[in-house]
């Protein structure tokens, strides 16, 4: 895909998401220059999202994740709550037939709950839709418990 196509399946998959009931209580972060989408609790950390982005490659594919970057020792027990809810949630997704993986410790104080999926087009925008409301459906509940935002 073209940056133009991989804007506009953004854009898509943007307008579809927030006029869905998963989108209750959350907004998006604006990212400039971007082939992504992030989304957070309204009002919340941005170091908490949801995102949606292109990556690119040999074999270019779109990661749908949550991620959390919360960074110093006073956040550990919260990063460590968040974290379990990641790995609870990788399991009952885990019954829907999507496979989703669990980085306790991707990069530096980062971890992620994601999948990727190759993208063809815009056709594409209904699966990877789907794999993010699957989710938000099983992680938001656990992390809405924990006042994650």
């Amino acid at each position: 895909m073209i940056q133009a196509e991989r804007e506009e399946f953004i854009k898509e998959l943007s307008e579809q998401f927030f006029q869905s009931e998963f989108a209750d209580g959350l907004t998006s972060i604006q990212i400039p220059d971007r082939d992504a989408i992030k989304i957070k609790q309204k009002g919340g950390d941005e170091a908490l999202h949801f995102e949606v982005c292109f990556k690119h490659g040999p074999k270019p594919q779109i990661e749908i994740a949550f991620h959390d970057h919360l960074e110093g020792k006073k956040l550990e027990a919260r990063k460590a709550r968040i974290n379990k809810a990641m790995k609870q949630a990788k399991e009952v997704i885990r019954e829907s037939g999507v496979r989703f993986r669990y980085e306790p410790e991707w990069r530096r104080d980062w971890s992620r709950l994601y999948t990727l999926y190759p993208p063809i087009g815009l056709e594409d925008v209904e699966p990877v839709l789907e794999r993010l409301w699957v989710l938000i459906e099983c992680l938001k509940p656990k992390l809405d418990r924990i006042q994650w935002g």
